[in-house]
């Protein structure tokens, strides 16, 4: 009980801190529905109840994820009175953007491999923090800032991408990271002090799930979702077929070509701050 405590309290430290120096007109948790979000959730319910502090809950569906992950949101939301808003990118638009249909927005073809998530991380969730931040700000001084609170845990850090920080501000969003210096058991201790079920994607192929777009999946990692989520893998092994069938030979879980990488190494976004991928960037070693 004591490290929950622990837990707890470091993690309304570093909320006020952030919502002195920012002022937010909104607090709002980015709720991906793995066990580090959960985790967070607990903590934000706990600072918002201690300072009177409202929030609000939002959750970003990518159109590509196990739909398990969006259904556990939504009852976690239900459950426990959550004001909530879920964020919608377009199915078909993931399908247009591996068959080679968005080349007017600089999207490559084929599936994304690690070099593309940069642009798939733009495409799927980005645009959907943007569609958050215009609805919230409505009305508002261009200058007013929104608090959104993540998950992140540092674990093996990247400081590159500034997740040694506990707050980071990009232009009017202020993300803050409130469990960013603890272990994956004190967040699912705490996930259990506050009686914060696990999503069924968590517990048996270890990710949150929401987003499937293959820039960092892992080896083996469409084998275990065929296992535990067929109707998933399914969906992934129709839109592999069309993605042949435009002319890119690799599959899902398949690294991208180095020569088409090379090809489309001008094609790159120039941002690097993606702090709703920091889950899968870890599985991959990434993080460093």
């Amino acid at each position: 009980m004591s490290t929950t405590t622990d837990t707890l309290s470091e993690a309304a430290d570093i909320l006020d801190r952030a919502y002195a120096a920012h002022t937010p007109i909104a607090v709002v948790g980015m709720y991906s529905s793995g066990d580090d979000s959960g985790a967070m959730m607990i903590a934000l319910e706990h600072w918002s109840k201690l300072r009177g502090v409202p929030f609000e809950v939002a959750h970003i569906n990518t159109g590509i994820g196990i739909e398990a992950s969006r259904i556990h949101a939504r009852t976690m939301a239900e459950r426990r009175g959550w004001r909530f808003s879920e964020w919608r990118t377009d199915p078909n638009h993931y399908v247009r953007m591996v068959t080679g249909q968005e080349r007017a927005r600089s999207v490559p073809g084929g599936f994304p491999g690690a070099p593309l998530h940069r642009m798939y991380y733009r495409e799927l969730k980005d645009r959907r923090v943007a569609d958050l931040m215009r609805a919230i700000k409505r009305g508002s001084p261009r200058s007013a800032r929104v608090m959104l609170v993540s998950g992140i845990r540092q674990q093996e850090s990247k400081r590159r991408m500034g997740y040694t920080n506990e707050v980071s501000k990009q232009r009017a969003q202020v993300w803050v990271n409130p469990l960013l210096r603890r272990s994956k058991s004190d967040c699912l201790d705490l996930m259990e002090l506050g009686s914060m079920p696990r999503n069924p994607a968590s517990m048996t192929c270890h990710m949150s799930g929401e987003c499937l777009c293959g820039a960092m999946n892992s080896p083996g990692e469409l084998a275990e979702i065929r296992f535990w989520f067929p109707e998933t893998a399914r969906r992934l092994d129709e839109i592999a077929a069309q993605v042949r069938e435009a002319g890119f030979a690799w599959g899902w879980d398949e690294p991208r070509p180095a020569w088409i990488t090379a090809l489309n190494a001008g094609q790159q976004p120039l941002f690097d701050f993606m702090p709703l991928c920091v889950g899968c960037e870890a599985r991959q070693g990434v993080l460093r």
